[in-house]
């Protein structure tokens, strides 16, 4: 036996035991909170509003996406630090997309519309009005494509209504957009549809950052990690930290596929990397 053997059979025969495991769970999750997972507290503990004030840096007047961009709480921040950008801001629900109205902020392009990997027709799965009282839920924050989500997550029946989808690559052409310098996507385990139907403008080098959750609704809509590394080959994938950025180089499950809140954030390899 080498001396890491000795150390962790006797440090598992100390601390795996039955009484310590409400202790064991919070050092867990304390852990998880170190690597940049369940840092939900706060935009600042999240780490947007680092990554926004790096994009302040290299971007003066840039394009913006925000996709699920609720009551428009992302945009209001992002024009904090980038007061010249321009913001598309995609909403479908409707009341949040009616407090995303309220916010008329300069230079915001609002549609109340769902993006995902084709354009069509959906149903868009909310929480009830009674969930939403007894709770305290702010409205709509955690709306979805995916049934799943609020049946075996949130353990509730949803009510439902059918929208209307648009895919990136549909938008872009038909709005003639030439270049998306940031693309943010929330749409609670459903970013990685969003981004398949955006992969014509990414092949064609027209988005730089991108910015999407992670987090324990792609349990239920079944997205690994592994799954977004596949999809944006020609990016460097790195997990959003308070005041860094985490390389998610070097893939292991163990260390990449954590289904808790996270931002991940995937920037262009041909982009010149002094802010990164």
């Amino acid at each position: 036996m080498t001396n890491k053997d000795i150390f962790i059979t006797a440090y598992r025969k100390i601390f795996a035991r039955k009484s310590l495991m409400r202790l064991n769970y919070h050092i867990l999750k304390l852990y998880m909170r170190l690597v940049g997972v369940l840092n939900s507290d706060s935009t600042q503990a999240s780490g947007e509003e680092h990554l926004l004030k790096l994009l302040s840096k290299k971007y003066k007047e840039p394009i913006i996406f925000d996709v699920g961009a609720n009551e428009g709480g992302y945009s209001a921040l992002t024009r904090k630090y980038i007061p010249n950008s321009t913001i598309y801001a995609f909403e479908p629900g409707i009341k949040s997309f009616a407090k995303l109205k309220d916010k008329q902020l300069k230079k915001l392009h609002i549609y109340n519309v769902g993006l995902s990997d084709k354009k069509g027709t959906a149903y868009f799965y909310d929480f009830s009005e009674k969930s939403t009282q007894k709770n305290d839920y702010p409205v709509s924050a955690m709306a979805s494509l995916s049934k799943e989500v609020f049946t075996k997550y949130h353990r509730e029946k949803p009510k439902s209504r059918k929208i209307n989808l648009e895919t990136i690559d549909n938008f872009v052409k038909k709005e003639n957009i030439r270049h998306i310098d940031f693309l943010k996507i929330d749409t609670e385990g459903y970013e990685y549809h969003v981004l398949k139907g955006a992969m014509k403008t990414i092949m064609k080098k027209k988005i730089d950052v991108i910015q999407f959750e992670f987090n324990e609704m792609n349990v239920y809509t079944r997205v690994f990690l592994r799954d977004f590394i596949e999809l944006l080959v020609d990016f460097k994938l790195y997990r959003l930290m308070p005041d860094w950025l985490l390389s998610l180089d070097d893939y292991s499950p163990k260390t990449h596929e954590l289904f808790g809140f996270q931002n991940i954030v995937a920037i262009r390899k041909d982009l010149k990397p002094d802010l990164w």
